[in-house]
């Protein structure tokens, strides 16, 4: 057994979150915020826009990954995220007859800020939210979920790949968040790597609605390995622009020698000067 041939995974549209959540860093918050943020994630729409990024994705993927012949033979599998901004997008991508839901690619669960209006996050949470740009993989908002836990099921989901698609073209259409850790479960970066990631996100390499990232097992020499070894991004709506698109890129795994780890953690200050 082997990894896919390709994983393609995709964010979704442009959700009424995500216009709310801009609107409100803008300085302008829309009047519908509050009603918005009193339903549950799980039921908030795409936006107008949304619908087009998410046309504009199932343009570039009809083009460079869908086919209907290994569809229909089964060699293609699409997964999407059981919440409705994702559904929508994987049903405006305008292919498929066999979407299979599937819970373990939901957004990561913000638990007591997920309904709570922006201003009100920063207004009571402030320091909380440092610490998510400090700790990015172990902070956890409050009754909600760490990258870890999330990190946990997406491994969960790797070995149903592993057992169940080595011959297939495997998409996905999820959320921000479960790309970003989706990354670390492929590519074994280590969680302070994916925190300094997430801090220097590039036009290239920021996870914007309907962001594509694709991996696939194929070596740049053309012969196929058992893991997958390059990925690239992909920015549908502008996929002729470099500044927001990737060629090709191995996928670098390092390997730590015993000083490698002494290295590392030496770089780290220490408190208590009698200890040392």
């Amino acid at each position: 057994m082997t990894m896919p041939r390709t994983l393609t995974k995709l964010r979704h549209g442009e959700s009424e979150g995500n216009f709310a959540k801009r609107a409100f860093e803008q300085g302008t918050p829309i009047l519908g915020e509050e009603a918005l943020m009193a339903v549950h994630t799980s039921e908030r729409r795409l936006t107008k826009r949304g619908i087009e990024q998410a046309k504009a994705a199932g343009a570039w993927l009809r083009e460079n990954w869908y086919d209907p012949e290994l569809d229909k033979a089964g060699l293609q599998r699409m997964y999407v995220s059981p919440y409705a901004r994702a559904m929508e997008t994987a049903g405006h991508l305008g292919f498929g007859t066999d979407w299979r839901p599937d819970a373990r690619i939901v957004e990561r669960n913000w638990g007591e800020f997920d309904q709570m209006p922006y201003g009100d996050r920063l207004r009571l949470f402030e320091e909380q939210l440092q610490l998510r740009k400090n700790y990015a993989f172990y902070w956890r908002p409050t009754n909600g979920e760490t990258f870890q836990d999330v990190f946990n099921r997406l491994r969960d989901l790797l070995g149903t790949l592993h057992r169940e698609c080595s011959n297939m073209d495997v998409l996905e259409v999820s959320h921000g968040e479960t790309m970003w850790v989706g990354r670390d479960v492929v590519e074994k970066l280590m969680p302070q790597e994916l925190r300094d990631e997430l801090m220097n996100q590039t036009d290239q390499t920021r996870i914007h609605n309907c962001r594509i990232i694709q991996y696939t097992r194929q070596c740049e020499d053309g012969s196929w390995s058992e893991r997958l070894e390059r990925m690239r991004f992909i920015s549908p709506e502008r996929a002729d622009d470099p500044k927001f698109n990737t060629s090709w890129l191995p996928i670098k795994r390092k390997k730590w020698s015993h000083q490698d780890l002494l290295d590392y953690v030496g770089e780290l200050p220490t408190f208590i000067p009698e200890a040392a």
